[in-house]
């Protein structure tokens, strides 16, 4: 008896594979014309973080449909930056940061404020679809600010790379839809 295999391989799988690193674009949704971050290393990462509560209620004997809620949620997205340019990578991973030109050397200081101005519209981790190399898939971050700290470590032998964590925040105007967007090519 033959052995049947079974798989979820189809014609058009070896077409919708995300590959590679990806890049990381500062109002990639808003501006039309994007912002590249630089190089990065070592891959970057968007990721939601949603946190539920089932609601309770005598009878229950577990979950119920319909009686779950979101009650938090927290959207991401981490770029490791190799290329580091005193505007874009320690400016924005420094929020609330001013930086000048003395002409020898960008000075970044900061005061101990936050204002909704440091905010950015919008961070983008876009990337190449293996079957679509025309039309990337983004992954958006809406109103974000870096919130990770940071951190530049040198080694010997090594090229620094900074991490920096963006976190998006709600709109404001518009509470009740999450930070993020993501668009994924037509493949029809």
């Amino acid at each position: 008896m033959a052995l049947t295999r079974r798989h979820g391989i189809s014609t058009n799988s070896y077409k919708r594979f995300l590959i590679d690193s990806g890049a990381v674009y500062i109002n990639y949704a808003t501006s039309g014309t994007a912002n590249c971050m630089g190089a990065t290393d070592g891959g970057n990462t968007f990721t939601i973080d949603t946190e539920y509560k089932d609601m309770t209620a005598d009878g229950a004997r577990g979950s119920v449909v319909g009686s779950r809620r979101i009650t938090n949620v927290t959207v991401t997205l981490v770029a490791n930056m190799k290329e580091i340019d005193n505007t874009k990578v320690i400016g924005y991973g420094l929020t609330g940061s001013d930086t000048t030109d003395s002409g020898d050397y960008y000075t970044t200081t900061r005061s101990l404020e936050i204002s909704t101005g440091d905010h950015l519209t919008d961070i983008a981790l876009v990337g190449e679809v293996s079957g679509s190399e025309a039309t990337p898939a983004v992954f958006i971050c809406k109103n974000p600010i870096s919130t990770g700290g940071f951190e530049i470590s040198m080694t010997d032998k090594e090229e620094s790379v900074i991490p920096i964590t963006f976190t998006g925040h709600f709109a404001v105007a518009a509470m009740d839809t999450e930070p993020w967007e993501i668009r994924w090519p037509d493949f029809s």
